[in-house]
């Protein structure tokens, strides 16, 4: 099945929908996965589903896609490379893992999610503006390759414990630092050499 018409499953009590493993939607209409919040997709529909892509840029991540986040190498043999602006924007993700291949989040990435845990591989550079704006994070590890930070990337995040900084003596290590890119955290760990 790769086409799903305007809400199928209206009035049933249906609690899990399954993708099997190799399937890609043509078309789905509205409310589609009717009263289920999260669709379990196994094996690569995942990756053919979840990832909106132009070009090396992973631009949508629909609300039915699972609350684990793992951003894939590549979608349909095309490198993955960035994240662009609004991407993940409240889509009610709560796991992230950002693997070596992400070079860039854009502006507002991952804004308004609760985000439990997030993982960030060496080899991420630039952090966009409010990228993790009001995430609910509690703890952030930022890699020694990361240049440049955002305005605002991690405000709006009252919890946020503390900010551990990999390879930087100080904010001075950085090529950049937008205003208030820390917001509310004032524990900032610097793990320079």
């Amino acid at each position: 099945m790769t086409t799903i018409g305007n809400n199928p499953f209206t009035g049933s009590l249906l609690t899990n929908v399954t993708v099997q493993d190799g399937t890609k939607f043509i078309s789905l209409g509205s409310n589609w996965y009717g009263n289920v919040h999260k669709v379990v997709f196994e094996g690569s529909s995942y990756e053919l589903n979840c990832f909106g892509v132009d070009g090396s840029t992973i631009t949508n991540y629909p609300l039915y896609c699972p609350e684990e986040v793992i951003i894939p190498t590549s979608v349909e043999g095309v490198n993955i490379d960035s994240v662009a602006a609004n991407a993940f924007k409240n889509k009610a993700i709560r796991f992230v893992t950002l693997g070596s291949h992400i070079v860039t989040i854009g502006n507002n990435a991952f804004e308004q999610n609760n985000i439990a845990v997030i993982n960030i591989s060496e080899g991420l550079e630039i952090i966009g503006d409010q990228a993790f704006y009001n995430t609910g994070m509690l703890k952030i590890t930022l890699p020694a390759s990361v240049k440049e930070i955002g305005i605002q990337a991690l405000a709006s995040n009252p919890d946020l414990e503390e900010i551990i900084v990999i390879g930087k003596a100080d904010e001075n290590d950085f090529e950049y630092l937008g205003e208030n890119w820390n917001g509310s955290c004032d524990n900032i760990s610097y793990m320079g050499d």
